[in-house]
């Protein structure tokens, strides 16, 4: 991942965000996800803003909201630094990461894909419906895979427990 641009402009970025108004723990929350960044892009451990955000996602440390948080900073430090767009009240429009089904197994892929062809063919659900419902899918086949199950016939019980319980804390 490039971030000679970030490296570059980032302490724009921050000055904006300061005459904006934004509140000081904000603007700490972006300066240390631009380090992070920064630091996770020099060891070669992501090559894109998605896979800075899928790294908070897999390593279940933080609350939902937390996640949510975190995202729309990248979100926001990704515009700008891709765009050189910076953030304002008037453009809540998000550079959307990209859905991690390309990286999904291909006998889960194939899974999203029928459900996707079953439900446009049978039309009765919104197409905005059946792209959420099948985000939703590839998000669990996704978690599924990051424990190591990468056949339909290989999961188990506990599998299902134990990505559920990522999302709503628990420890069953």
């Amino acid at each position: 991942m490039d971030t000679t641009n970030l490296k570059e402009t980032y302490p724009h970025l921050i000055s904006h965000f300061e005459a904006a108004g934004y509140s000081g723990a904000y603007v700490a929350k972006v300066k240390r996800e631009i380090e992070n960044i920064l630091q996770l892009a020099e060891s070669s451990k992501v090559s894109s803003y998605d896979d800075v955000y899928l790294k908070h996602e897999q390593s279940a440390r933080f609350a939902p909201i937390t996640l949510k948080v975190k995202r729309n900073v990248i979100r926001a430090i990704e515009r700008f630094d891709l765009l050189g767009h910076y953030p304002d009240a008037t453009n809540k429009r998000a550079l959307h990461l990209k859905n991690p089904r390309y990286k999904l197994c291909d006998e889960f892929k194939a899974v999203i894909d029928c459900y996707i062809e079953t439900e446009m063919r049978r039309g009765t659900k919104k197409e905005s419906s059946v792209q959420t419902q099948s985000n939703n899918g590839t998000m669990f086949l996704f978690a599924l895979q990051q424990l190591g199950v990468f056949r339909l016939a290989d999961v188990k019980e506990e599998n299902i427990f134990e990505v559920f319980s990522k999302f709503d804390g628990s420890t069953k």
